[in-house]
């Protein structure tokens, strides 16, 4: 089946590179400029915002709210042999280098021009499955209480994402006060009850 590329890839990652603040704006430049140094034939193409295609899709580069990254879409197959990666762990298959300075992409630029042929060269080998990460959490045991009570609210938290269920469990595992535990315990309880998937 033939891929579609988007073909106004290019101006669409001009318009939003140059709209982004620095130096958000800075660093994905610069990555952008390193994905075509290391591979020269690749495609600029648009999907989830601005990725590079070359077989498949190899990476992405985009500025969020408090930092610029790279993400491999096959990253849980690469060897990260430099201790680059790191977000996405949890991931079934994309890894994340995160920059907060141009400087940390200048002082890493052969690492990352290193990965991004790896990442390129995984596409053009035969497809590897992706390992599954088992993604369990343990309940709080005031929250398996209550959800023994509330099978509806138990029903909603197993249907939401890993990310949000790990935080619901985290707010409360995480306090240092029994008071706070409890206050964190109650909201996320109402939030479960209401149908929310995030705390507020």
């Amino acid at each position: 089946m033939a891929i579609k590329i988007n073909p106004q890839a290019t101006k669409l990652i001009d318009a939003a590179f140059n709209t982004m603040p620095s130096p958000w704006k800075e660093i994905c430049i610069k990555l952008r400029e390193l994905v075509h140094k290391a591979e020269p034939g690749i495609i600029e193409d648009w999907k989830w915002g601005p990725n590079f295609h070359k077989n498949g899709m190899v990476c992405n580069v985009w500025g969020f709210k408090a930092h610029a990254a790279l993400v491999f879409f096959r990253g849980s197959l690469m060897k990260d042999d430099k201790k680059l990666f790191n977000y996405g762990e949890q991931n079934r298959g994309n890894r994340m280098i995160k920059f907060t300075d141009i400087k940390q992409v200048k002082a890493n630029e052969k690492h990352i021009i290193a990965y991004i042929r790896e990442a390129a060269r995984l596409n053009n080998s035969d497809p590897t499955p992706v390992a599954k990460i088992k993604k369990t959490l343990e309940t709080p045991p005031e929250l398996a209480a209550w959800f023994k009570k509330n099978a509806k609210a138990r029903a909603f938290f197993d249907s939401l994402a890993y990310t949000n269920r790990k935080e619901m469990v985290q707010a409360i595992t995480s306090a240092k006060r029994d008071e706070t535990r409890e206050r964190r315990f109650k909201a996320v309880t109402e939030a479960l009850k209401a149908g929310r998937k995030v705390l507020r």
